[in-house]
């Protein structure tokens, strides 16, 4: 049975083969639907989405490291050269997807680190591949007006040495 939420997020989703330059983010605790509600409106509007994928040696990598990882993590699953504009390339896409194989991607390769993993290690650290991602969307602004991005976050802050977590889902 389809939730108030799924159908909220179809909603959203149908924007997304008719206009670009959207920014969709999706929150929530973990196990809320986050994921299936997401994979679901995709499946359901067959949208082309291009799901970016990160994978990290280890934990123990600074912010810059992690972005240009992503970076070239994009460009070598995409076959792009280094001379060829990663954000036209995206821009033919209906969204660019930042959800599990961006965050929990140690689930499928167990040697390896996921973003969430990362996060959890680096904690208030780990705020500046935020503030890079920002940085670097306001300096190319003019090549993301052609992007649709839906991002999936689980926020959570540990505090007292137990996390809290924002429960709220947002689209």
């Amino acid at each position: 049975m389809a939730t108030q939420s799924y159908h909220h997020l179809l909603e959203v989703f149908q924007e997304l083969s008719n206009g670009n330059g959207h920014i969709i983010h999706v929150m929530g605790a973990p196990g809320t639907g986050k994921s299936i509600n997401i994979y679901s409106a995709i499946k359901e509007l067959e949208l082309n989405v291009y799901e970016v994928k990160l994978i990290l040696p280890s934990s123990d990598i600074n912010s810059k490291d992690v972005f240009r990882l992503m970076m070239e993590s994009i460009r070598e699953d995409l076959k792009l050269s280094p001379s060829e504009d990663i954000l036209s390339y995206l821009g033919n896409f209906d969204a660019v997807l930042f959800a599990d194989q961006f965050h929990d991607s140690q689930l499928i390769f167990e040697d390896k680190v996921g973003f969430s993993q990362w996060t959890d290690y680096k904690g208030f650290q780990s705020l500046n591949f935020y503030l890079i991602c920002i940085y670097e969307y306001l300096k190319h602004k003019n090549g993301f007006k052609d992007i649709n991005m839906v991002l999936q976050t689980a926020w959570r802050v540990r505090r007292g040495g137990k996390k809290r977590i924002f429960s709220l889902i947002w689209v």
